[in-house]
């Protein structure tokens, strides 16, 4: 049986083509190679330098109050990064046992990175060692031991008194003399060498998993995809040279792409580690649709003429494909949030360096050398174009079926948007296996929440026995705060507690007693109360502690209600803050942010449609097949209840940007053959059969490429291969059968002679 491409009507331009400035790309096919390669390789170890902006505060818009509560908090208390190593810990109330957890806790603090001043263990608490005779002696009567072992538990001791933490605070990372990283690491290595193993836990932590798992799967899922790819490519095509230019042409993007950054001071965040990816998307899907309407030249032209035949044929698609992404993607620099922004820039610089890439290396990939290497035909071309024109026979048999099945389809979808939660328990970013997951489950298990936050409010320079009140009954509430019927917090800590511990006998008064608590526990006080001066007033707080696995709606309505009963004593001027609240916020402001990006760039892309197919109804009914998978997809998420989180947040803008470059092909190929044949069922039939098979084998390529995200540790990446490959299968289902109902009837066929008034075809794009 032939390899030979089986359209029934193959274009066959034996006349030379009129020459263009872009056929430049063909005669020095050499030159611009050689250039191109060249430019990469000495860009090479510049783009290796593209760092991840691993601050969570990026993460926000410059103006979030969360943001700047969080800001303000650390400008006044210095910051609050804490890391807590837990282990179990029998005799913990005896002198070996408290030795041992002394030395231990002395050994985890001389680790570069720890602000070894501000560790806390349950042996200093119980026997201070830089506390006089008389404290010392104080603290060992009965009563004070046990309030002291009972104020501990849940900060560091299990109600059971069994598990036992140190409390490690983190210096300011300008302040530290080695990367947060290697303080992690050697943090994690001596909790492992210990006797038992304790576990190190810490919102801190989990960011630090969250950036190591992007860039280390980013290294080897992007390696293992270009593999498949090149497998995958392979097999459709049967040629080495066809199967190269593709991934050379995204590699090649990449590394430009990352130096240009680089060289403009700009840096990956979490978001924009999806760039990759994106890119290569980008990149493979030009290359195939050269590719497939190469191999349709050639059989009736040779190779040197096919190629100028295709790229004549494509350049204009491929320039408005390009575009249409460009803007689609540039739209987001209006964001406030810098990762949006950074996204945005990465992704609009790098679609452009794609088209870029195709062009100076497609020609010398398909002229160098012997033709004898020309794309076979791929697996099932002929069962696949049986299918493609049996779609259009549907699409001209029953149009009001098919019609009410996707009004049908896009309203369940748009019913379950409703549904949507968003995902806030960061620890279910992660596998469970993972060791951030499984020293959760135990610290949570044992010590309460591992969810360290604050309620902070306005205090005076002088505290006196009356505002004292107001905090110990504020203390009072939060601790029997609940929501839904369980307790809100897991610990609250005030500036009081340590006071009331103390026995108000005679002459013992509340600065007696702050003097006493300043001997055994200095750090305490300024890191709970900032008398302030006459450039900015006092402020005071109460640390607080919640369980970081719990439902997203759960952890909102604790932060609400904890500010709500700060505000009845202390005014409106209460800020509840800390990593647990910017985490618990994260998702939100991305959604929010995005619904305003999304808009933007669906109308810029119908106005680009309109101006570039002279005709404003073009630009609205390219949009509805490329708006249909992703209010498909959505809706299915709330249906499902697969939470929304970082991953997955930005699916929307992402996938407007894909699906768009289908349609632009399909609608020059159809307006084309519209013009040639007169009618518009033909015109579907012969778009079908060509630019259907384009997408439909671009899309195959891609989805096998972004099945090696689902072996991320880091579980936004899987959902975020997963829901793309479904929106790009929704997007060739929109350009195959929804696109084509609505040219039916929009698109007039070619009049022999056009009556006054009456629409006639749109024509390509110029």
């Amino acid at each position: 049986m032939s390899d030979a491409p089986t359209n029934p009507d193959p274009p066959a331009p034996a006349a030379p083509l009129p020459r263009k400035w872009y056929d430049i790309f063909i005669d020095r096919y050499g030159f611009f190679a050689v250039a191109i390669l060249a430019v990469t390789a000495l860009c090479w170890s510049t783009a290796g330098k593209m760092r991840l902006d691993e601050s969570i505060e990026s993460m926000y818009s410059r103006n979030n109050p969360q943001l700047r509560d969080y800001q303000a908090s650390k400008a006044t208390f210095g910051g609050d990064e804490f890391v807590v190593v837990a282990w179990s810990q029998p005799n913990l109330d005896e002198p070996e046992g408290l030795d041992a957890i002394r030395a231990f806790s002395k050994e985890l603090s001389s680790v570069p990175g720890v602000n070894a001043k501000s560790t806390q263990n349950i042996a200093e608490v119980l026997e201070p060692e830089e506390a006089s005779f008389l404290v010392r002696m104080y603290l060992r009567l009965p009563a004070t031991h046990e309030n002291l072992m009972s104020s501990s538990e849940g900060v560091l001791l299990s109600s059971d008194r069994k598990t036992t933490a140190v409390v490690l605070r983190l210096e300011p990372p300008g302040d530290a003399e080695v990367p947060r990283l290697e303080t992690y690491a050697k943090l994690r290595e001596l909790g492992a060498a210990h006797d038992p193993p304790a576990v190190v836990v810490g919102e801190p932590i989990q960011v630090n998993d969250m950036f190591r798992y992007i860039e280390q799967d980013g290294r080897i899922l992007g390696w293992a995809s270009t593999i498949i790819l090149l497998v995958v490519i392979y097999i459709m095509f049967r040629s080495v040279r066809w199967m190269i230019i593709p991934v050379l042409v995204v590699q090649v993007s990449l590394i430009l792409m990352k130096a240009l950054l680089v060289a403009t001071g700009v840096s990956m965040s979490m978001v924009s580690s999806m760039v990759d990816s994106l890119i290569m998307i980008i990149g493979i899907a030009t290359v195939m649709h050269f590719t497939v309407r190469f191999r349709e030249f050639r059989v009736t032209q040779e190779t040197p003429q096919a190629f100028r035949s295709m790229l004549h044929d494509l350049f204009r698609p491929t320039v408005l494909m390009t575009l249409t992404t460009s803007i689609g993607f540039a739209v987001l620099y209006t964001s406030d949030i810098n990762p949006i922004q950074t996204f945005g820039l990465m992704m609009a610089v790098g679609t452009l360096i794609a088209l870029a890439a195709a062009l100076c290396l497609t020609p010398a990939g398909a002229l160098l050398g012997s033709y004898a290497d020309d794309p076979k035909a791929p697996p099932f071309e002929k069962t696949m174009k049986r299918s493609l024109l049996t779609i259009t026979h549907l699409v001209d048999k029953i149009p009001l079926l098919l019609g009410i099945g996707f009004i049908g389809l896009m309203a369940w979808s748009i019913w379950g948007i409703q549904y949507l939660t968003v995902e806030t328990d960061f620890s279910k970013n992660f596998r469970s296996n993972t060791p951030l997951v499984i020293g959760l489950d135990f610290f949570e298990n044992s010590l309460g929440g591992a969810g360290n936050w604050e309620l902070n409010f306005p205090a005076p320079k002088e505290l006196d026995d009356a505002y004292l009140t107001k905090v110990r009954s504020l203390s009072a509430d939060l601790k029997k705060l609940e929501i839904d019927g369980h307790p809100a917090l897991t610990k609250v800590v005030a500036f009081t507690d340590p006071i009331d511990m103390i026995p108000s006998i005679a002459g013992n008064t509340t600065e007696k007693k702050r003097d006493l608590i300043r001997q055994f526990q200095p750090e305490f006080e300024p890191s709970m109360y900032q008398p302030g001066d006459e450039t900015k007033p006092g402020r005071m707080r109460i640390i607080l502690r919640s369980l970081e696995r719990q439902p997203a709606d759960t952890k909102l309505k604790i932060i609400q209600a904890v500010k709500a009963e700060g505000q009845k004593y202390f005014g409106q001027d209460v800020s509840a803050t800390g990593m647990f609240v910017l985490l618990a916020y994260l998702i939100e402001n991305l959604l929010n942010d995005q619904l305003v990006s999304f808009i933007l760039a669906a109308v810029s892309i119908v106005f680009l449609m309109a101006w570039a197919f002279h005709n404003w109804r073009v630009g609205l009914i390219s949009l509805i097949p490329n708006i249909f998978p992703i209010t498909v997809l959505v809706g299915a998420q709330g249906w499902s209840g697969v939470p929304v989180n970082i991953g997955t947040a930005m699916i929307a803008s992402v996938s407007l940007g894909l699906t768009i470059d289908s349609s632009i092909h399909y609608l020059k190929r159809f307006f084309d053959e519209l013009n040639k044949r007169g009618t518009v069922q033909a015109a579907l039939e012969a778009t079908h059969e060509s630019v259907g098979l384009r997408m439909i084998l671009a899309n195959f390529a891609l989805i096998a490429g972004f099945s090696v995200l689902t072996l991320s540790n880091f579980l936004p990446l899987v959902y975020f291969g997963i829901l793309v490959s479904i929106a790009m299968l929704g997007g060739v289902l929109g350009n195959l059968i929804l696109l084509p109902l609505l040219l039916k009837y929009v698109v007039r066929p070619v009049p022999t002679t056009p009556p006054a008034n009456e629409p006639v075809p749109v024509p390509s794009p110029s």
